[in-house]
């Protein structure tokens, strides 16, 4: 699934603050062609942060309507795409 030189983004609970970081396989993903580094770094913060309040602090759920302000930025954007 994954080679050596892939350009892959991940996400850990500790320890990501490093030059180097030890990933288990199923916490990654390739990063799109398209996409810079910081792209791809950018992109799961956001999106962890999002659902974590949505779902968890909002417990948005399908059908509902939820009212996202300061959707100009990035978690506001990844909120709308979300909801949508």
């Amino acid at each position: 699934q994954y080679q050596v030189g892939d350009r892959v983004m991940g996400a850990m609970r500790f320890g990501s603050y490093a030059s180097r970081v030890n990933v288990p396989a199923h916490q990654i993903r390739k990063i799109p062609a398209e996409w810079s580094f910081e792209e791809a770094a950018a992109f799961p913060v956001q999106s962890l942060t999002v659902y974590y309040a949505l779902q968890s602090l909002g417990n948005v759920r399908r059908g509902q309507t939820a009212l996202i302000h300061s959707a100009a930025g990035g978690c506001g954007l990844q909120a709308l795409a979300i909801c949508h």
